[in-house]
């Protein structure tokens, strides 16, 4: 791993801290602290931050610990397809990820959805704030729940659908306000014209390899 046995030792001392259900057996703790090492191989950050970004996304998402090496393909694969970087990526998932997974927002569709906000300059902190109070929205607009739960896909071609009824800008503006909030206005209106952006995105990010 090029990484000191003082580092990897701090680096399972770290994750255990963090979910300490990682730790309860050596494969677990070995899997999740090699998908660290990874990542801040790919990410150039230290080792403690990479421990920290993974985990954190981790347990977002309720993932055990054989997910460890799909949750840093999915960040690697996002900066392929995408402009935010795995640092601006995990910045964003502190922000957004509890939301997601309560959105039946997978790991992958969350980091295309960072992505896409990242191809128009929204990055980090930010992007995972707008994309949080914009999926919330949505959901206490009462769309994308065909299925009975809420789906991100079909919330956002719900939206379009309503835009799609009215004939003016001065409309479509009033219900892009109503629908995302004066706060959230800029990141939603990004979602509902880039679904096939988001799409692409989230075929780009999943079943990768680093």
């Amino acid at each position: 791993s090029r990484k000191s046995t003082i580092e990897v030792a701090q680096s399972f001392e770290q994750i255990a801290g963090l979910n300490a259900k990682f730790a309860e057996t050596a494969e677990g703790l070995s899997a999740v602290s090699s998908a660290a090492i990874t990542l801040s191989k790919a990410s150039k950050e230290s080792l403690e931050s990479s421990s920290t970004s993974l985990v954190g996304i981790m347990n977002q998402f309720d993932l055990a610990a054989d997910q460890a090496d799909r949750t840093v393909n999915v960040l690697a694969a996002g900066t392929a397809v995408g402009a935010s970087s795995i640092a601006q990526s995990a910045e964003a998932y502190k922000n957004f990820g509890t939301v997601a997974k309560g959105a039946n927002i997978t790991l992958e569709q969350s980091q295309a959805l960072i992505q896409v906000l990242g191809k128009k300059s929204l990055f980090a902190g930010e992007a995972g704030n707008k994309l949080k109070g914009s999926v919330l929205q949505l959901q206490k607009a009462g769309l994308g729940y065909k299925s009975g739960q809420f789906d991100i896909n079909d919330a956002l071609t719900d939206a379009n659908k309503l835009m799609g009824r009215l004939k003016t800008a001065k409309q479509k503006d009033a219900l892009a306000t109503k629908l995302f909030g004066a706060e959230n206005i800029t990141a939603g209106k990004i979602l509902l014209e880039n679904i096939p952006l988001f799409n692409e995105f989230t075929k780009g990010v999943t079943n990768t390899t680093l």
